[in-house]
């Protein structure tokens, strides 16, 4: 039943994701202000700009307000990409359901962060990328993806390796052509060119810009905010995952060769963002947006074709409930 709720595509599911997104932050704008972070010691310039201006504000709502909306706008945004490439059945609205749930579900990212920018200019970049499919001279296409996810990385820098996606999706959804490849390069080199150039003519030293990248690249981030209750959940979520990739197996033949190239990229998206959580020092749990959208789209994949109607309400209802006790245990006055 509760299942049901979610898993179309009707009006009300729009108007209950903000109603959602509210109740999810709920317990963190009654505990306003929030403990500091370290990327706010460290920040990249397009988000030191940001946080600037929201410093002068002075106002302990209006960041946390701003990244629910950044938030939310980015499940309309995979509202609007599963509606235009039908990755899941009937077009549904479930994986939008679904990542706000999982990008929610770590307490302590429930603020103005530099993950929401960046995610939104993954979700364009992706959406270039897939619209190139059988396309002829697509060069603008890539050379935009990787412009949007340069952009992205002067926010939040570990989405500077991302344009690895841009070289994955050219591999799977394109004949091989040089100058798509040269054009992707040329679209991530620019806006670091322009901030090169941008830092001359302001007489910033030279040296300093390359330090800031190299200090968000190295400093600790969330990992002392896991704890059991976080490893419990995950791992929860990551044997759905396991579940629903087998059931993708099993099904993949089946789906049209559009659907089935699509969801093979979100599996390499999934895949690069593990590997930059392990390998990355300042790669930690705000990777979870990120994966969130692969997740999203491969479990709702899962729950949508599942031919029992119970199990699919159990796995649904244990989702709720670990996400409500995340919310719960962590945070102020939690146990955590």
């Amino acid at each position: 039943m509760f299942l049901n709720v979610v898993k179309g595509n009707s009006l009300y599911v729009l108007i209950l994701i903000p109603l959602l997104g509210i109740l999810l932050w709920l317990k963190t704008f009654l505990s306003l202000p929030l403990e500091a972070l370290p990327n706010e010691s460290f920040q990249m310039p397009l988000y030191e700009y940001l946080h600037a201006v929201l410093r002068r504000v002075n106002s302990p709502y209006l960041p946390t307000i701003l990244g629910l909306i950044l938030l939310v706008a980015q499940t309309y945004l995979l509202i609007q990409h599963n509606v235009k490439y039908g990755i899941v059945e009937n077009k549904s609205y479930l994986p939008a359901v679904i990542f706000l749930l999982l990008s929610s579900s770590f307490i302590h990212l429930q603020r103005f962060h530099p993950i929401f920018i960046a995610n939104i200019f993954l979700l364009g970049a992706m959406n270039l990328i897939f619209d190139s499919f059988k396309k002829e001279k697509c060069f603008g296409n890539f050379f935009n993806a990787a412009l949007l996810l340069s952009m992205g990385s002067l926010f939040y820098v570990n989405m500077i390796f991302y344009v690895i996606f841009v070289y994955i999706g050219l591999i799977i959804l394109r004949p091989f052509n040089w100058r798509e490849w040269v054009f992707a390069f040329l679209g991530f080199l620019l806006p670091y060119g322009m901030m090169v150039a941008y830092n001359y003519y302001t007489n910033v030293v030279f040296i300093d810009f390359w330090i800031t990248l190299w200090l968000n690249l190295m400093f600790d981030n969330f990992r002392h905010f896991m704890n059991i209750s976080y490893y419990i959940s995950y791992g929860f979520i990551f044997g759905l995952l396991v579940l629903s990739s087998y059931y993708m197996l099993m099904v993949y033949r089946y789906k049209n060769i559009s659907a089935r190239n699509y969801l093979l990229v979100y599996v390499w998206l999934f895949l690069l963002t593990v590997t930059i959580f392990m390998m990355v020092p300042s790669a930690s749990a705000e990777l979870l947006v990120i994966g969130a959208v692969p997740i999203s789209y491969i479990v709702s994949n899962y729950l949508l074709c599942i031919k029992s109607r119970w199990w699919g309400e159990i796995i649904w209802a244990t989702l709720i409930v670990m996400v409500v006790f995340l919310e719960v245990v962590n945070g102020k006055n939690g146990l955590f």
